[in-house]
């Protein structure tokens, strides 16, 4: 299953939208139509940076949400300990900056780029990975330990909330191949930098479409 995951910065979240995605949810027949998908914004990695407020050494004290979360819940530290919140999070702006520069994102390369002293990921991680990168929310709740009398305690639960950047049928593919994806996806897709001084149209890729194993699709 393809994922998409946006790779321009330029263009702010919540502007642009995927509009062939079949059923929208103006045309869907709720009796005999799959979950209508609408219009998908095209938005950025969100990811919440773990410090003090939300987390101790062991546990979360708050509700936190994003790739760091995810990585210090499911991949531990050096000699079987929990990583710190400094390399989970470390490790998910380094993953991050592979994804907004439009770079593959295979278990090798996510590897690739962890700091010292902590476990590789694992086949499994790749396909979580990606799903938050495209918009799938994985939201840890408070009073979540990770670990216990100085052992890190593996994640038993998935604490995705929604699994929508993991659901596509066929429209993907159309749009994909002569539809809306397959402009946003080129690097001959117009749009307004807002960050330029005037705001001024310019071109290039707004997404990257990696497939299952994080590599480019």
């Amino acid at each position: 299953m393809p994922y998409i995951i946006k790779s321009n910065t330029t263009v702010p979240d919540g502007v642009v939208q995927i509009k062939d995605l079949w059923p929208s949810k103006t045309h869907a027949n709720a009796v005999i139509d799959p979950k209508p998908y609408g219009f998908r914004y095209i938005n950025g990695p969100q990811n919440t940076a773990l410090t003090s407020f939300y987390a101790t050494a062991n546990a979360f004290n708050q509700e936190c949400s994003g790739l760091s979360a995810y990585i210090i819940c499911n991949i531990g530290g050096a000699l079987a300990t929990a990583m710190s919140l400094a390399n989970a999070n470390t490790w998910a702006n380094n993953i991050i900056a592979r994804a907004v520069a439009g770079q593959a994102l295979a278990l090798a390369n996510i590897n690739a780029v962890k700091p010292g002293g902590v476990d590789n990921a694992v086949a499994g991680d790749v396909a979580n990975i990606l799903s938050i990168l495209a918009g799938a929310s994985y939201v840890v709740p408070a009073g979540h330990v990770f670990q216990a009398a100085g052992a890190f305690v593996p994640a038993a639960t998935d604490f995705f909330v929604n699994n929508e950047a993991r659901m596509f049928d066929s429209s993907f593919y159309i749009s994909n191949a002569i539809g809306d994806i397959s402009v946003m996806k080129s690097d001959a897709f117009v749009y307004l930098d807002t960050t330029a001084t005037p705001p001024a149209n310019t071109t290039g890729a707004l997404v990257t479409i990696y497939a299952d194993d994080g590599t480019l699709a």
